[in-house]
């Protein structure tokens, strides 16, 4: 059988069809000029060979024909199903020359970057990458070309609308049809995950600021047990000063100034233990305005009379739910800021209280989302607003920081805007600072309205109220009951009831507990009240506590702290406690619930 290939330079080619057939012809008419003088029979034979060997040729042909336009047919739906899944891939796929022009594009690229493959075609690489990370690419094709090995890296591109992408990129070098080298490049689509990174570093920061809100919270209540224990001695012995000295002006004056200055020492611990939200808070239902004069009245005392204070109060604002003398904390500390800011020159701060309606705020709405502002649909705003040097961008973000402040080492700790929205957060509320360079700052509080406003009660006694206040002292000793006090710091013990024995209280003071505990057991009866410190080396108030109950169970117990929050609340009640109370605590508070307790004992 014939084959229609020949062998030329090592390599086989097919024959066409046509080079067959005239070689046949040739081969035929040789054939017939040799076939001259032989037995026609023998020629005839042989043409009917040459004819018959030709047919089988020409159908060999034929299938070899039908085989190559199916190979052609399986080429052509191949191609179509790459092209296919080169332009429908969720991968976008670019092919770059060697200087940066982009020679291919499929649709997906094409529909990320909203732009026509003919519009991207021949046109720089740079215009569809982000202005800001086009060197991240030129360093990848450096990289690339150096070593000749794929490179990968992140990076934004472009859309026709000015909006951004996050993707994943990897190129590496290949050659064209005409042996110039090209580079290849494979884009996935990462902007979901970048946003995910955002948020989960938004978590993060989160986390670290609540730690360290919960540090501060460790720091404050480590340190205000032997804080307010110094405080509690300071002024027990100022108030047994001011009753000596109240026929010496001068020495009198110097004893209240020790006074007050220990009372703003014990508020300011309070301020701590409450930016930390460990401090319990006891908040009553009342009106805003009393608080808002208050504050402006203790600030006109204090501020130069270069900086002009202003007021603006609603009259129809809503109660709320708080504890005021926080409240007017925060407000005394945005104000004094205001104050440091102008830096001795002329200004003015103004406090304006309203209520506004949470659907008019341009402020962030996701800021109002609990069930308190769903409820009302509107809010009690208090703003403190100054015309100072203002507050700088790169500060603004992180004025709520605890730690954080822009004043000199010597003139700030970073704490108190802290504690403003340690407070605030605390009641419910948001507060939001609004600010641009050279046109003050405006602080606003937003606090959720009271459901029942009729339920108004007395503002508690404010410190500098509490220095100049005078404490009963009982005419008729013999009626009260004994009040056994028990608290580890000696100096503590015996300042605490020298004072209140002064004031007419029967007291008896113990530093050791076995001791106090000896008394009780051997004379239960001559006990009215009990009243012992938390936190004690050794046995503790709880403790304490527990035993007395053993030994009398009707016998009233206080119990002191530095330091009370809700768990010592819960145990302090298991064990039988009567009243927990704040250390140190205000003269006229101990002495008015001691007499509720050992009133009618003969």
């Amino acid at each position: 059988m014939a084959n229609n290939t020949s062998h030329e330079d090592g390599e086989f080619k097919r024959i066409p069809e046509s080079s067959l057939r005239i070689r046949a012809e040739e081969a035929l008419r040789e054939k017939i000029s040799k076939s001259n003088g032989v037995d026609s029979a023998e020629t005839t034979k042989e043409l009917k060979s040459l004819v018959h060997e030709l047919n089988v040729h020409q159908i060999e042909l034929e299938i070899q024909n039908d085989e190559l336009r199916s190979t052609q047919t399986a080429l052509q739906i191949s191609r179509a199903r790459f092209v296919d899944l080169f332009d429908h891939s969720p991968v976008g796929y670019i092919q770059v020359s060697e200087s940066g022009l982009i020679r291919e594009a499929n649709k997906t690229i094409s529909s990320w970057l909203g732009k026509t493959i003919d519009s991207m075609r021949n046109q720089p690489i740079s215009h569809i990458l982000y202005k800001e990370d086009q060197n991240v690419f030129y360093e990848l094709r450096r990289l690339l070309f150096d070593s000749g090995e794929p490179q990968s890296g992140e990076l934004r591109v472009e859309r026709r609308d000015g909006t951004t992408l996050w993707v994943q990129l990897s190129c590496l070098v290949a050659l064209d049809s005409g042996d110039a080298k090209v580079i290849r490049i494979a884009l996935i689509d990462i902007s979901e995950r970048k946003r995910f990174q955002a948020a989960h570093a938004l978590i993060e920061s989160q986390l670290r600021q609540s730690q360290k809100m919960e540090a501060i919270g460790t720091l404050a209540g480590g340190i205000a047990h032997d804080f307010n224990n110094i405080l509690a001695v300071i002024l027990a012995n100022s108030e047994l000063a001011i009753q000596v000295s109240r026929n010496h002006e001068e020495a009198l004056k110097n004893v209240c100034e020790i006074q007050k200055a220990a009372l703003r020492a014990r508020e300011l611990v309070k301020q701590i233990l409450a930016f930390s939200r460990k401090q319990t808070t006891e908040r009553n239902c009342g009106d805003l305005v009393p608080v808002i004069e208050d504050s402006i009245r203790l600030l006109r005392s204090t501020m130069p009379s270069r900086i002009q204070l202003t007021v603006e109060c609603a009259s129809d604002t809503p109660h709320v739910i708080a504890d005021f003398t926080q409240l007017e904390q925060c407000l005394l500390n945005i104000a004094t800021n205001a104050m440091q800011a102008m830096k001795g020159g002329r200004g003015k701060i103004n406090l304006r209280l309203d209520t506004v309606s949470l659907d008019s705020l341009s402020v962030d709405r996701q800021l109002f989302q609990g069930p308190h502002w769903n409820k009302h649909k509107k809010a009690v705003r208090i703003s403190i607003q100054d015309d100072g040097p203002g507050i700088a961008p790169e500060v603004l973000d992180h004025v709520f920081e605890p730690f954080f402040t822009s004043k000199p080492a010597s003139e700030g700790t970073g704490l108190g805007l802290a504690v403003v929205h340690g407070i605030i957060s605390s009641h419910e509320g948001e507060i939001t600072v609004e600010s641009d360079l050279g046109r003050g700052a405006t602080f606003t509080i937003y606090l959720p309205p009271a459901e029942a406003p009729t339920l108004v009660v007395q503002v508690p006694m404010k410190a500098t109220e509490e220095a100049s206040a005078t404490v009963e002292v009982s005419s008729n000793v013999a009626r009260l009951g004994a009040i056994l006090y028990l608290d580890d710091d000696v100096a503590v013990m015996e300042s605490t009831c020298y004072l209140f024995q002064k004031y007419g209280l029967n007291m008896r003071g113990f530093s050791d507990q076995q001791e106090a505990l000896n008394a009780i057991q051997a004379n239960p009866m001559d006990f009215d009240v009990i009243v012992t410190d938390y936190n004690m080396r050794g046995l503790s108030g709880l403790d304490i506590a527990s035993m007395v109950r053993a030994i009398r169970s009707d016998l009233p117990i206080v119990m002191t702290s530095g330091y009370i929050d809700e768990e010592l609340i819960q145990l302090s009640a298991k064990v039988g406690v009567e009243k927990l109370i704040p250390k140190p605590f205000p003269s006229q508070l101990f002495c008015d619930l001691m007499r509720k307790l050992t009133s009618g004992v003969n």
